[in-house]
C-alpha cells in the first residue's frame, strides 16, 4: 500500500544538532582580570556566537527570533560550527532556518543546497542524505542576511525549532527572566 510505504519512510529526529542556534551564548559569566576596561559593548557572558566561528557575522536582536536574536550575515561573510555530533555518510537529515535577506550556501560534509531568500522572514528547509561523514557546517552569505532558528536533525521530519540538548538551558530561562522584567518596567506594572 503507498500509504503505508509513505508512513514506513518517515523518520523523526526532534534533537538539533547545532550548539547555540539561539545566539545568546550560555550565559557561563565571563572571567574578568583587574586591568580589563569595559564598554558599552562588553559581553559578560559567553560570548553571542559561542560555538561559531564567524566572518563579517553578529548576533543581533531579532524579534521574529523565538529565542529574541539571530545572526546577521554580511555580504561574502560565513559561519561555521563543529558539531558535537557528526553527521553520518548516508543518514537522512533536515535543515532549517527562518531568515530574510540575500541568499545562503549551506554546506555539511559534500552536500551543500543554496537558499534564496526573500526581503521579508520566512521558514526555510531542505532533506537530504549526507554524503561524506563530518562534524562541519557552514553557511556562507551571498548579500546580507538575517537568520535564526537553524536547526539540523535526523531523518525526514522539520520539527519545531528547539535548542540544542548540550546547550546551557539556563540561557532560555534568563533571556525569558529579562524579556518579563523589561515588560513589566515598560508597562509601569508594580505587580511581579
Amino acid at each position: 500500500n503507498e500509504a503505508e510505504d509513505l508512513v514506513d519512510n518517515l523518520e523523526g529526529g526532534s534533537e538539533n544538532l547545532l550548539r547555540n542556534t539561539g545566539f545568546f551564548g550560555d550565559y557561563v559569566s565571563a572571567y574578568l582580570l583587574g586591568e580589563v576596561v569595559l564598554s558599552e559593548t562588553s559581553e559578560m557572558y559567553s560570548p553571542s556566537l559561542q560555538h561559531w566561528t564567524s566572518s563579517l557575522a553578529t548576533a543581533v536582536e531579532m524579534s521574529e527570533s523565538e529565542s529574541g536574536k539571530g545572526v546577521r550575515i554580511e555580504n561574502g561573510g560565513s559561519i561555521q560550527q563543529s558539531m558535537f555530533h557528526p553527521v553520518t555518510d548516508g543518514e537522512k537529515y533536515v535543515f532549517s532556518f527562518r531568515g530574510k535577506g540575500g541568499s545562503i550556501k549551506m554546506s555539511v560534509g559534500q552536500y551543500s543546497k543554496t537558499f534564496t531568500l526573500s526581503s521579508s522572514f520566512g521558514l526555510y528547509f531542505e532533506k537530504f542524505v549526507a554524503t561524506g561523514s563530518t562534524r562541519i557546517i557552514k553557511i556562507e552569505a551571498t548579500g546580507t542576511c538575517d537568520l535564526c532558528e537553524l536547526q539540523l536533525e535526523r531523518g525526514t521530519i522539520r520539527s519545531a525549532w528547539g535548542m540544542s540538548p548540550l546547550d546551557n538551558q539556563s540561557a532560555q530561562a534568563q533571556y525569558e527572566s529579562m524579556t518579563y522584567l523589561k515588560q513589566a518596567i515598560e508597562d509601569g506594572s508594580s505587580e511581579f
